[in-house]
C-alpha cells in the first residue's frame, strides 16, 4: 500500500529516475509509466520509451493514453505502418461510431496512413502489430 501510494505521488515528476523507480515497483500504475515515457521522448530516448509503452500495452492494452504514445513514437521513429496500427486501434476501440464527429486521432489517421493500410486494417482487424 505504501509503495502504492508513493508512486501516485511521482507520476507527475519530471525526473526520469523517480518516475523510473515508480513505474517498476508500480507496474500497473500507467500514469507513471506514461509520463516516464514522454521523458524518454523528450530525451529522444525513442527506444526506451517505445519499450516502456509497449510494457504498458501488455498490461492494458486497451490503454487510451499508451495507444496514443505508440502511434506517436512509431511515427518519431519512421515507422508509419506501425503508427497507423496503433491509430487504428485507439480509433477501433474508442469511436463510437463511423458518423460521430471526428477527433484529432481520427483526422490524424485518413492523414497519415494510406488507405490500403486502412483497408488491411478494417478488413484484418489485427489484435497485434507484427513486422
Amino acid at each position: 500500500m505504501i509503495i502504492a501510494i508513493a508512486a501516485r505521488q511521482t507520476e507527475a515528476s519530471t525526473q526520469l529516475d523517480l518516475v523510473s523507480v515508480s513505474c517498476k515497483l508500480v507496474p500497473l500504475h500507467w500514469r507513471a509509466c506514461l509520463q516516464k515515457a514522454r521523458i524518454e521522448m523528450a530525451e529522444r530516448k525513442l527506444d526506451d520509451a517505445r519499450i516502456t509503452v509497449l510494457n504498458t500495452l501488455e498490461l492494458d492494452p486497451w490503454n487510451f493514453s499508451a495507444l496514443k504514445h505508440m502511434a506517436n513514437i512509431a511515427f518519431q521513429q519512421n515507422r508509419p505502418v506501425e503508427g497507423c496500427f496503433y491509430l487504428w486501434k485507439y480509433e477501433d476501440i474508442f469511436r463510437v461510431n463511423e458518423s460521430a464527429p471526428s477527433t484529432t486521432m481520427t483526422l490524424r489517421y485518413e492523414q497519415n496512413c494510406p488507405e490500403r493500410v486502412r483497408e488491411y486494417l478494417k478488413k484484418n482487424r489485427p489484435k497485434r502489430y507484427l513486422r
